[in-house]
């Protein structure tokens, strides 16, 4: 027997209050289907984009900063940060595997990875840049005789930091690079006549990144070796504080959660 989901799910709807919405506090108009299936106002429309822009503003690619830190605490590190013309936010890629499930091929996540980060730099008339990406490449190696021995894990990775800026230079978005060390770094292109800058590009890779700020400011964490940012006894203790937080929220969250559904349903 054919079973009408359509109208099953209109009776359905017709069953809930009809104050649901005002009780969720949302506004019927603000949906695209109300509650008896007919067509109401689109959610989005010209005007609302307008005037979100006008409130917000748009982000530029060109507003942002890198905080490059090496385990061997160089003395070029603020100005490789300085010359950096070019970076990238990181991407994650959810990692799955197709699973048959009730006769349905559904893909089911087991795992996450991320790809490489490339940088760009403009190389200063010293060479003292590029220098510096020798250096913490020759670290991630030993040299002995004609043969290349590679070093401790710990001795060759640090963080980087890439952080999206506002007009105003304030912070909006920052991400850290967990344990990154470069994987690649490329030639420099010479070329006579012009009056071109030399630049090169680096490759970073790393073992994951996190977020240490957004849109809901500051979050806690512990810094690493030379990190930009609080570390030590201090870090450990805003991130246990934050942790210790957690499920006192998570409590208050479920409390409120439960008590709008009692609401709802009390008819």
């Amino acid at each position: 027997m054919a079973i009408d989901l359509n109208g099953l799910g209109r009776s359905l709807a017709k069953t809930l209050p009809t104050d649901i919405f005002s009780r969720l506090g949302l506004n019927k108009t603000n949906v695209s289907y109300d509650d008896t299936g007919n067509k109401g106002r689109a959610p989005q429309n010209l005007g609302d984009f307008v005037s979100e822009v006008a409130a917000r503003g748009l982000a530029r690619p060109n507003w942002y900063y890198v905080l490059i830190h090496t385990p061997f605490g160089s003395g070029d590190e603020r100005l490789a940060s300085l010359f950096c013309n070019g970076a990238e936010l990181p991407a994650i890629n959810i990692n799955s595997t197709g699973s048959l499930i009730q006769g349905f091929q559904t893909e089911m996540p087991y795992g996450a990875s991320f790809p490489d980060v490339t940088m760009s730099f403009y190389l200063d008339s010293d060479f003292r840049v590029k220098t510096f990406f020798d250096k913490w490449v020759n670290k991630t190696l030993i040299e002995r005789g004609n043969t290349y021995e590679v070093e401790y894990w710990n001795n060759y990775v640090s963080d980087v930091v890439i952080c999206q800026i506002d007009s105003e230079t304030d912070e909006v978005y920052q991400v850290t690079l967990k344990n990154a060390w470069p994987k690649a770094v490329s030639g420099v292109h010479l070329i006579s006549g012009g009056g071109e800058v030399a630049s090169m590009q680096v490759v970073l890779t790393y073992e994951r990144w996190i977020v240490t700020k957004n849109a809901d400011g500051a979050l806690a964490r512990i810094g690493g070796k030379n990190a930009g940012y609080s570390n030590g006894i201090k870090g450990m203790f805003e991130s246990f504080k934050g942790i210790l937080n957690t499920p006192a929220k998570f409590i208050d969250s479920a409390k409120n959660t439960i008590s709008k559904i009692t609401n709802i349903f009390s008819f």
